[in-house]
C-alpha cells in the first residue's frame, strides 16, 4: 500500500513499538476479509489500534465521539464501515492503488448519500474529531434538500455560495456567505446528521469509481468521492448511520494512513419530523433554516465538465 513518509504535526515520531504497532494495523487492514457480524483476529487489532489513538487525545469531546465502537454492536458495524472506507481510500475500481498519502495538495473527500436530521442534538466537535479531519462542511441551511446541480457542485468543487436558489422561498434574512464549517461551529450542538443510501443500484458506485478514473478530478483538485451507501448486498452491512460515525472512521484511517482531508457533505438535510418552534429558532441561529419541502438548486453554474458524473448524480437525486 502506498504511504508516505511525511510526519504531520499531529503524529508525534514514532519510536519502534509504535512503528511496529501501525505496521500489524496496516497488515490487519489488508486482510480483513469480507463484510462480517464476527470479530477476528485482523478486526481486534484494528480495534484496539482505534482504541489507543482515542486513549492519547484525553478529550471527552473524542471520547464521545468514539463511544459508540465501545458496544459489541458498535464494534461491528465499526469494523464494515472500515473494510468499505479503507478500501475506498486506498484503491480503485480496477485495484490500483490511489495514494491519498502523497502529500501533493490537501485532500478533499465528498460523502454521497441520503442525508437527513433529527430533533437531536450532538457537539460540532464530533465532525471534527482528531487533527486528520481539517473540517466538515455542511451545504443546504438545516431542513433543506438538494438536488442534482448542488451535489455536482460540492463533488467537482465549484459551487460558490452565490450559486444558491431556493426556487419560491425567500429568506427571511440574508444567509450565510460562507459553507456551514463544522470547525467554526466547535463548543457548538448541531442536529444529529443520519447518512443513508441513495439509492439500490449497487452498480452505481461501480460506474461512479470508473468514472473517477478516466477523468482528471482526483488527480487535479485531489477530491475522492465516496457514496454511502452504494446499496445492494452492502445495505446489510452498512445500514443508515449518523454522519459522525462515518466521520469517526474516516478520521482514524486517515492517522493510519498519516494524511489530513476536509469532508464535505453532498446530502440533504431535512428534517425527519416536524422540528418545535424553538428548535427552528436554534438552527437558524447556527446557519439558517428553511421551511418543509425547501430544496436548494443553483443559479448560473455550469455542470458540463464532467457529464458522466452530472447523469449519474441526476439518476441518485431524481
Amino acid at each position: 500500500m502506498a504511504t508516505s513518509s511525511m510526519v504531520m504535526d499531529s503524529h508525534p515520531p514514532m519510536n519502534e513499538e509504535r512503528k511496529k504497532s501501525r505496521e500489524e494495523v496496516l497488515d490487519a487492514l489488508e486482510n480483513l476479509g469480507p463484510y462480517s457480524e464476527a470479530i477476528d483476529a485482523c478486526g481486534d487489532t484494528v480495534l484496539k489500534y482505534m482504541g489507543s489513538i482515542v486513549s492519547q487525545m484525553c478529550s471527552s469531546v473524542v471520547s464521545q465521539a468514539f463511544k459508540w465502537i465501545t458496544t459489541e454492536d458498535g464494534k461491528v458495524l465499526c469494523l464494515n464501515l472500515v473494510r468499505y472506507f479503507y478500501e475506498r481510500l486506498t484503491k480503485s475500481a480496477d485495484s490500483q492503488k490511489v495514494d491519498v498519502c502523497s502529500g501533493s495538495g490537501e485532500l478533499h473527500i465528498v460523502l454521497v448519500g441520503k442525508g437527513s436530521i433529527s430533533d437531536q442534538t450532538r457537539p460540532a466537535d464530533c465532525f471534527v474529531p482528531l487533527n486528520t479531519i481539517t473540517d466538515t462542511i455542511l451545504y443546504p441551511p438545516w431542513n433543506c434538500a438538494i438536488d442534482a446541480k448542488v451535489a455536482y457542485g460540492i463533488s467537482t468543487g465549484d459551487i460558490l455560495p452565490e450559486h444558491r436558489d431556493f426556487g419560491d422561498w425567500t429568506p427571511q434574512r440574508p444567509l450565510p456567505e460562507v459553507w456551514n464549517s463544522m470547525k467554526d461551529r466547535q463548543g457548538k450542538r448541531v442536529p444529529e446528521i443520519i447518512l443513508g443510501p441513495l439509492t439500490t443500484d449497487a452498480d452505481f458506485i461501480l460506474k461512479l469509481t470508473a468514472f473517477l478514473n478516466s477523468v482528471s478530478l482526483w488527480e487535479d483538485r485531489k477530491r475522492l468521492i465516496i457514496m454511502y451507501s452504494p446499496g445492494g448486498f452492502l445495505a446489510r452491512w452498512l445500514p443508515e448511520v449518523t454522519l459522525y460515525q462515518i466521520v469517526g472512521v474516516i478520521a482514524v484511517l486517515l492517522w493510519i494512513l498519516r494524511s489530513k482531508a476536509t469532508i464535505h457533505l453532498a446530502a440533504g438535510l431535512q428534517s425527519r419530523g416536524t422540528p418545535p418552534a424553538e428548535m427552528e429558532a436554534m438552527w437558524q441561529e447556527l446557519y439558517a433554516y428553511t421551511p418543509n419541502g425547501t430544496v436548494m438548486t443553483t443559479q448560473n453554474m455550469e455542470h458540463g465538465e464532467f457529464n458522466m458524473l452530472y447523469n449519474l448524480l441526476c439518476t441518485a437525486f431524481e
